[in-house]
Order: C-alpha cells, then sequence, then structure tokens
C-alpha cells in the first residue's frame, strides 16, 4: 500500500486528498468490490469527526481470471490551505457477504 497526500485533483480544487494505492488485492473480484459497502472518516488532532461533502474517489482495475485487484482511492480530508492541523483519515470497505474487510486509518 502506498499512501500520500494529492493536492492535484481538479474535481474539487479547494480539497487535499489522502490518495490510497492497494495493489495486489487478492481473493476479490472487481464485482465483488462494486457489491460490497465502504465509507470514510475524518478526524481533526483532537479526535473530532470532521464532516466531509466531497465525496471519494477511486479506481479499480483487475483481471477477470485471477481474483487479483488494485485500488486507488482519493479521500478529501482537509482544504488544501489548512497545513497547520493534524488529520486522522480512516477508510472501510466491507464486501456483501461480510465476510472480507478493508479497514485503514492514516494520520496525515
Amino acid at each position: 500500500m502506498l499512501i500520500n497526500v494529492d493536492t492535484s485533483i481538479k474535481v474539487a480544487p479547494k480539497m487535499a486528498y489522502t490518495s490510497m494505492d492497494i495493489s495486489s488485492i487478492v481473493g476479490s473480484s472487481i464485482a465483488g468490490f462494486f457489491q460490497g459497502k465502504e465509507k470514510f472518516w475524518v478526524y481533526d488532532s483532537d479526535l473530532n469527526e470532521v464532516k466531509i461533502t466531497d465525496i471519494l474517489l477511486k479506481s479499480v482495475e483487475g483481471a477477470m481470471e485471477n481474483n487479483t485487484m488494485n485500488c486507488t482511492l482519493k479521500i478529501p480530508y482537509r482544504l488544501k490551505s489548512n497545513y497547520a492541523k493534524l488529520f486522522t483519515v480512516r477508510y472501510r470497505w466491507e464486501s456483501a457477504d461480510k465476510n472480507q474487510v478493508i479497514d485503514v486509518v492514516v494520520k496525515n
């Protein structure tokens, strides 16, 4: 997993995004990934939840024959101009049958 801050996205030019590149997820398919439920939360440095109205951006790719996929997530978490505070970003994906979970917490 590769995580960094992305401020180059043109969809919401005022927001900075936490970018998560998850490679070689084994045991799930693209269809299964899209059937699952996902949610993200953002917390300030005092762990108070920050309401974010912008949407999560994602790109999913994989091969049909081997149940391996790659996923890139872009999670909006702060204004580009707000460099002073640290934020905690949590992303959770759960398969439709609740047998598979991705749960990631990142501090930016």
